[in-house]
């Protein structure tokens, strides 16, 4: 899965020297919606950080990556496939790529500060 990270980095290289403009009603059927995509985005980088832990009991129980990425593909009835092509196509529209990313980062600060807050 480091695949992802490193397309997905790419990816934001690449719309970061693009300026090309879309609408909603602009993205090909065979794409996700921008909020079906910072779901799925979200959950990406969650299951990235937490594979990235060397102390989380996902690596101490020596989890297998594909696994845990096809649970997360199937949970929302979607492929691997299907998400390449919609980063594909997103990676030509960076301001509408940035404001999926800028959606990504607020849920994952959200997060972080719920988890923070229970544990208080």
């Amino acid at each position: 899965m480091k695949r992802i990270v490193f397309g997905v980095l790419a990816i934001l290289i690449i719309a970061g020297t693009s300026c090309n403009k879309s609408s909603v009603s602009d993205i090909p059927k065979d794409c996700y919606q921008p909020d079906s995509l910072v779901v799925i985005l979200t959950e990406i980088h969650k299951y990235d950080a937490l594979l990235g832990q060397k102390n989380s009991l996902i690596v101490e129980k020596n989890y297998n990556r594909t696994l845990l990425y096809n649970s997360l593909w199937k949970k929302h009835k979607t492929t691997y496939k299907k998400f390449q092509t919609s980063m594909d196509w997103y990676a030509g529209y960076p301001k509408l790529l940035n404001s999926i990313y800028d959606q990504v980062l607020g849920n994952l600060q959200n997060q972080k500060q719920a988890i923070k807050t229970e544990i208080k």
